[in-house]
């Protein structure tokens, strides 16, 4: 006792001099530390590196534990290796999770790309995205708070009739959030979302993103999502094709083309600037009731400040049919352009708007009664090309078509944001309105707006906004005059109109004049040879220009990256390596063994009162709810919601199960396969009929399968769950099947050993007891 007593002292004083960053690395071939990404999960400390070799990975990144501030966790791919998650419920699950960076993973047909439920400061940055089945692919709530979300592609494509709702959703409680620098498509819903609905949100900031959706809304600050920036973002033809949203309601998809909002803002407080809106149904700003159930918030438009964007071919302008007011609201040097039915279309029952220098010319445009106007132009505003923005699809748009000719009447026509309220100096300047202005609201690694004064050349940065007192402090002292001008750093003698000020951006690239504009020389493409004219980018063809393959294995990733493969003769397509050999993606490895079965009554041959024995009912039962027997079958019917769902309390968090079912027939909707509960860890979202096996780890005690939306009517049959976990439990040294004092007793009394060690001791297998068997173990006890 004495021994394993000073055992235990003389780690809790040497643990933290001992623990520096450590890299692991998972390779499917065995080449790595680990060949499971959970594996090296369990391992990874704050600090540490966890880098994913080549391969396709059938499992969820679920960290075992947070980061620390400046100590993250990182889950990064190799180099340029291609690292794919596919086939799970969450292709992250970062909930309750702290200090976690994700770089550069592919996450392919999921159910949901990204869970961070009450995470903080956590980084999703650079990877690709592409088809989900829930209705929510990045999933934000309760205490979401100082996450990133940076330079991402995000599709969302509707596949198999899978929901693919929204792309990035905060239903509430999500604070100083960044998304920034992304490409999104799609989103049979809306594609950026953050609301309030359950607890106030605030203080997010969504920003030089690429947003394409034909099929409905592209971003929505509705309703309590209040002093959210959206800036620098370009959004391209919302609603376009919204007759083909097959994923989306019957209200979306069949709405009049106005409803489909570029951006939707129900929020008080907010900052829209520097956007380009092309070809959307309007800019909603509306106030209504609370609503849902139980209901939310108000939506209140209320006090926003909208100013240099550019609008031009949406079907309306900003616009609004509020049962409620709006109110406050300041649209200032905005460029309204050849909108279809109208620039402006305020109907509001009461409120003052005010409508500042902004340039209108092409629909007519009208507003409340009590709204004011002043210093409108109504001019051309000199696109440098303004017939290359199409009427129906904008996909390839430039942002250069709208930037300003030399010429262009907009250039310094621009009013300055708000005036100083008295003259002084210093680095506290009291203006008439701050609400104009942004400080990086105490978000890591954001600075304020950098801004300057009329007639003054000298620029500084904001570093704090007080927005009560409406008083600006900045980073250099200035002198400044009663009613002097405060803005945005500008060129020429005032700011200009529009989302881009002249002379402040790179001069677009030339007008494409080709119509067949092809990633390759033309002669790599079938039927196809050079044309004239020119690409923002490739090679100008003509003829069908079709992608050919002579190669009878075409790999997405070098030959050589998979096992038994080697580079082969032939062509494939753009982008695919041609390989000869078996080409498998991991050498072959042995199953893992398999335990009993744990399911009662899988085969439902057994039921008591309409209920099969073993499982548990979780549903309100009604004439249109209900589980019953169908020819010894399972029979799931839920057509209103009532939450049709079978379970069985047999799992382990954190061991692996193979579960096989068979889907007999589906009259109508799909199934949810879950560990815990369907919607928190879905093994699969199903909906074709066939037997299905899936291996899964478990996050909690209960096995699930319930309905996937509504209206659903399946029958199930022929349910088995097994596990598949190895009988030796990590950490437990001396398999006594509980890891405990004894087992760290067996590392730390070897610790320092390169040779003549226990070689239980040595959890990683490197060659040495060291501090990482040390909390190998630690950090399993149970």
């Amino acid at each position: 006792m004495k021994k394993t007593f000073l055992i235990e002292i003389v780690l809790l004083v040497l643990l933290p001099f001992f623990v520096n960053a450590a890299t692991y690395y998972v390779a499917k071939d065995g080449s790595g530390d680990f060949t499971t990404i959970a594996a090296a999960s369990n391992a990874a400390q704050p600090g540490d590196t966890i880098y994913i070799r080549a391969g396709t990975y059938s499992e969820t990144i679920r960290p075992a534990r947070s980061g620390t501030a400046g100590n993250p966790i990182t889950y990064a791919r190799y180099g340029n290796e291609q690292v794919t998650i596919t086939n799970v419920g969450d292709g992250i699950d970062i909930n309750d999770r702290n200090y976690i960076v994700i770089d550069g993973i592919r996450i392919v047909d999921v159910n949901r790309f990204v869970d961070m439920q009450r995470a903080t400061h956590n980084i999703i940055k650079n990877c690709y995205m592409n088809q989900f089945s829930s209705w929510i692919g990045i999933f934000l709530w309760e205490g979401s708070d100082h996450n990133k979300i940076l330079n991402n592609t995000i599709l969302g494509p509707c596949f198999g009739g899978a929901e693919a709702g929204d792309l990035i959703y905060c239903y509430g409680g999500c604070h100083y959030n960044v998304i920034e620098d992304n490409y999104f498509e799609y989103g049979s819903h809306t594609t950026v979302e953050f609301r309030g609905q359950t607890g106030h949100t605030s203080n997010n900031v969504i920003r030089n993103n690429r947003v394409w959706n034909p099929w409905h809304t592209l971003i929505t600050a509705w309703p309590a999502a209040d002093y959210t920036l959206i800036e620098g973002n370009i959004i391209l033809d919302g609603g376009e094709k919204a007759s083909e949203n097959s994923c989306g309601s019957d209200r979306d998809r069949t709405a009049p083309r106005k409803y489909h909002a570029g951006i939707q803002l129900g929020s008080e407080n907010c900052i829209i600037r520097n956007n380009v809106l092309i070809n959307n149904g309007w800019m909603e700003i509306n106030s209504y009731p609370p609503e849902g159930s139980p209901p939310g918030p108000p939506i209140s438009a209320l006090n926003n400040r909208i100013y240099h964007n550019t609008f031009h071919k949406n079907h309306y302008g900003p616009a609004s049919e509020a049962s409620e007011p709006v109110d406050g609201n300041v649209f200032k040097n905005n460029i309204f352009y050849k909108q279809v039915s109208a620039e402006i279309s305020m109907s509001i029952p009461s409120g003052t708007n005010y409508f500042i220098n902004n340039d209108i010319l092409g629909a007519s445009y009208y507003a409340g009664g009590n709204d004011i106007w002043s210093g409108t132009l109504n001019e051309n505003p000199l696109f440098v090309n303004e017939n290359a923005v199409d009427d129906v699809n904008n996909k390839n748009f430039n942002e250069g078509y709208v930037y300003l000719q030399s010429s262009s009447p907009m250039i310094d026509a621009g009013a300055f944001l708000t005036k100083a309220r008295s003259a002084g100096s210093g680095t506290n300047i009291p203006i008439e309105d701050a609400s104009y202005f942004y400080d990086g609201w105490g978000i890591e690694g954001e600075v304020g707006d950098l801004i300057q004064l009329e007639e003054q050349s000298v620029t500084a940065y904001i570093v704090n906004v007080d927005y009560n007192s409406n008083t600006i402090t900045v980073d250099k002292s200035l002198t400044w005059s009663s009613g002097t001008g405060v803005t945005l750093a500008y060129n020429g003698n005032a700011p200009d109109i529009g989302a881009y000020e002249y002379g402040g951006t790179t001069p677009p690239p030339p007008p494409p004049t080709c119509t067949n504009c092809k990633t390759n020389p033309c002669n790599t493409y079938n039927d196809c040879t050079t044309a004239s004219g020119t690409c923002i980018s490739g090679y100008c063809c003509q003829g069908t220009c079709t992608e050919t393959s002579t190669c009878s294995k075409c790999k997405e990733q070098a030959c050589n990256t998979y096992y038994d493969c080697a580079p082969g003769s032939g062509t494939c397509k753009t982008g695919y390596y041609c390989c000869q050999g078996t080409c498998t993606e991991t050498p072959p490895q042995p199953p893992p063994p398999i335990g009993d079965e744990l399911i009662v009554n899988g085969d439902f041959s057994s039921w008591s009162n309409d209920n099969p024995v073993g499982w548990t009912m979780e549903y309100s039962e009604g004439a249109n709810n209900y589980i019953t027997q169908s020819s010894g079958r399972c029979r799931l019917v839920d057509l209103n919601t009532g939450g049709a769902r079978i379970t069985q309390n047999i799992l382990t968090p954190g061991k692996q199960y193979r579960v096989t079912y068979t889907l007999v027939s589906v009259n109508q909707g799909a199934i949810k396969v879950g560990s815990e509960d369907p919607w928190k860890d879905i093994i699969v979202n199903d909906n074709t009929p066939g037997t299905k096996t899936f291996d899964f780890t478990a996050i909690g005690t209960t096995f699930s399968i319930g309905r996937s939306g509504v209206p659903t009517d399946v029958i199930i049959d022929d349910v088995s769950v097994k596990d598949i976990s190895s009988t030796q439990i990590p950490g437990d040294l001396n398999n006594d099947k509980v890891v405990d004092i004894d087992d760290i007793t067996i590392v730390a009394i070897n610790f320092g050993l390169s040779s003549g060690f226990d070689e239980r001791a040595d959890t990683d297998n490197n060659g040495i007891i060291d501090i990482f068997d040390i909390v190998f173990v630690a950090s399993r006890f149970t």
